[in-house]
């Protein structure tokens, strides 16, 4: 519980899109870094989820 108390405040931050904009650079948005994270399911980037 304290664990999730402490970074609940975090679900309140929003980045500046320069910092959005970075992070875009190094890795495109939709792409999956780590091929073994594509064992959670069958998800995508969909229109409604994109923060553009």
């Amino acid at each position: 519980m304290e664990q999730l108390e402490v970074f609940l405040p975090a679900a309140g931050v929003t980045l500046p899109a320069d910092v959005l904009d970075a992070i875009d650079d190094i890795v495109a948005p939709g792409v999956t870094v780590n091929p073994v994270d594509n064992g959670y399911g069958d998800f995508e980037l969909r229109a409604d989820q994109r923060r553009r």
